[in-house]
């Protein structure tokens, strides 16, 4: 018996690669894989023979994870896989690579902070502008405009306008008197009226200050005074006896000073005329009568004045002569000689003259009650200031139309205390000075 042993041909072995992608599983005889690795397996073949069939699974690398991130302005919103989006946060979205395994594509989304709004004030005058935006504006208010940010986002600045009060007006009154001035913004100013002028405060707004300029009133005052003949009067530390018009500047309440004019007028009297009886050999008294004005009173003491138009049994001796006249009362010296004085070699000279009253009273000169080859070399008077105001030379004694006539280069002599001196010749040849003083009356 023969046995022929014929050795069958082994079958080829087979196999297969398989690519999962990775956590993905593939069943690999029966049991799922996750992991990549080469498989075998032994079959039987039809002839009975072992096959073997080899199961190579490869893991595909992962897709590699996709990512954006998106800026959005807070209140804007983005599309995110179909959707619009408007809050920060991470979007992830699962899609198919082309080797079928998962592809992550996310989105991020962030909202970009807003931007500060922004704003200013700003003060203008009233009546002024302001360009806000490219327009000018007058009134308050608050103006908001829209800008884009670096970001992208809006940025909102305001600008605010205020407008400043007016500033009040201020003034002031100044009182000048009259003549005087002020000075008034730079310039002096001398007659009334409102001054105004534009001034910038500390705002840098239009302020008007006024100036109103009044002139005070200007005083003047009139008073007339009556004075006596020969009297004075003391008037702003000075005394005046001259009649006139005098003019004073005093100060008033109001500062400004008033012109004081003062007529001082002389109360008019006139002179009375006497004579005088000396004593004489059969008369040791002597008598004055008097012819004076209209209601003039007499006296020889100052004291008791009565209407008499003589007065008698007068002593040898000086005495005066009151005359009251409108309330003045006026001095007139004279004398009464004794009947021996009238004999003697001394000259007489009268104390008071006249010229407005007619008569040898009329007329100043010297007498003398003795004859012979006695004269007047010369005879001067003098005012009470010295200045000679009458001279005359050989003058003949008794003879009243060559004396002084009361006038000093043509004009009246003021009345007054005079003074006066002569040279007279004796009878003998010798030469004698008298002198002595007179009151001129008018």
């Amino acid at each position: 018996h023969t046995i022929t042993v014929e050795l069958l041909p082994l079958p080829a072995p087979t196999s297969e690669t398989r690519q999962i992608c990775t956590g993905d599983s593939t069943l690999v005889f029966g049991a799922f894989v996750k992991t990549a690795g080469v498989y075998p397996q032994t079959f039987s073949s039809a002839n009975g023979c072992d096959s073997v069939h080899t199961i190579t699974v490869q893991l595909l690398p992962l897709p590699t994870p996709t990512g954006e991130t998106r800026q959005i302005c807070t209140g804007d919103s983005t599309l995110v896989f179909g959707a619009f989006v408007k809050t920060a946060g991470t979007y992830p979205q699962t899609f198919n690579s082309a080797n079928g395994c998962d592809s992550v594509h996310t989105i991020t989304v962030q909202l970009l902070p807003l931007p500060t709004p922004t704003g200013e004030t700003r003060l203008i005058c009233t009546g002024d502008s302001t360009l806000v935006f490219g327009a000018y504006v007058k009134t308050a208010g608050v103006y908001p405009q829209t800008f884009n940010s670096a970001s992208g986002c809006d940025s909102v600045h305001t600008v605010t306008v205020e407008l400043l009060p007016l500033p009040a007006p201020t003034s002031e009154t100044r009182q000048i008197c009259a003549g005087d001035s002020t000075l008034v913004f730079g310039t002096y100013v001398q007659t009334a009226g409102e001054y105004s002028q534009l001034f910038s405060n500390a705002q840098g707004c239009d302020s008007t200050h006024s100036i109103t300029v009044a002139l005070l009133a200007e005083w003047e005052r009139f008073d007339s005074l009556l004075l006596c003949s020969g009297d004075s009067v003391l008037v702003q530390g000075q005394w005046i006896a001259a009649p006139g018009v005098y003019q004073f500047l005093l100060p008033a309440l109001n500062g400004c000073d008033t012109l004081w004019s003062l007529n001082i007028q002389e109360i008019p009297s006139s002179a009375p005329v006497w004579q005088i009886q000396q004593p004489n050999a059969l008369q040791s008294t002597g008598t004055i009568q008097i012819t004076g004005p209209a209601g003039a009173t007499y006296s020889l003491d100052g004291l008791q004045f009565a209407s008499v138009a003589e007065f008698e049994d007068l002593l040898p001796g000086q005495y005066l002569l009151y005359q009251q006249e409108q309330g003045c009362i006026t001095q007139y010296p004279f004398e009464i000689l004794p009947w021996q004085e009238q004999q003697s070699d001394a000259v007489y000279a009268p104390n008071i003259f006249a010229p407005d009253a007619g008569g040898d009273n009329a007329r100043f000169t010297l007498y003398t009650g003795l004859t012979g080859q006695r004269s007047i070399l010369w005879l001067q008077v003098y005012d009470r200031w010295g200045s000679l105001v009458f001279s005359g030379e050989n003058i003949a004694f008794n003879a009243p139309a060559s004396g002084w006539d009361g006038l000093v280069r043509g004009k009246n002599a003021t009345p007054g205390v005079y003074f006066w001196q002569a040279m007279i010749l004796q009878e003998n040849g010798e030469q004698e000075l008298f002198k002595g003083d007179l009151t001129l009356i008018r």
